[in-house]
């Protein structure tokens, strides 16, 4: 078991300071088994009639969701958890963006500070250093983010965080991605 524990943190398994496991599964960043159509129409109707995805609410979504996350190498139930479409663009959890960074074996990142008013992440290619993405509260104030009661609010550490991965991502790992990707809050 502990092999299988070490080869899982080589694939993208997020971990808190302490070591403990956090955000995305790394199980469901293993290979994707072959599925036809007719399977994933048919596990799309079961996902949606299980009420265990609310923002789900109807077969053909699920099925867009589950085919998006196939693209991204993606099981059916980490689609149906992490990926977001939104008129018509496809999003992702910071979580899984940070997983599939650290999964892609070209890339990485290391958060470099972070704390409730800003977060720095350093990214890394081939192991030499890509950039850094830097973002703040005053970023999130010029933007517009912070609405009372909402998650900017609620969660800054978190929401810094999180544009900070996605910022980077976009800037310096595109090709992890097939291009530009975002959170579900970034395309609104």
């Amino acid at each position: 078991m502990e092999q299988i524990d070490n080869n899982l943190e080589a694939t993208g398994r997020l971990l808190d300071a302490g070591g403990r496991e956090k955000g995305v599964n790394a199980h469901a960043l293993a290979p994707v088994a072959p599925m036809s159509m007719s399977d994933i129409m048919s596990l799309g109707s079961v996902l949606v009639r299980s009420g265990m995805f609310r923002s789900t609410t109807n077969a053909e979504q699920a099925v867009a969701k589950i085919l998006a996350g196939r693209e991204y190498g993606l099981g059916p139930v980490t689609s149906m958890t992490h990926i977001y479409v939104i008129d018509g663009k496809v999003g992702m959890s910071a979580s899984l963006i940070g997983a599939k960074i650290r999964q892609h074996p070209a890339y990485n990142f290391q958060v470099v500070n972070h704390d409730d008013a800003q977060c720095s992440i350093e990214f890394y290619y081939q192991d030499k250093p890509a950039g850094v993405s830097d973002f703040t509260m005053q970023h999130a104030k010029d933007a517009g983010l912070i609405r009372r009661g909402g998650a900017w609010e609620k969660y800054p550490r978190n929401m810094v965080y999180a544009r900070a991965l996605t910022n980077g991502a976009r800037w310096y790992c595109p090709d992890v991605f097939g291009g530009a990707i975002y959170t579900p809050e970034e395309l609104g």
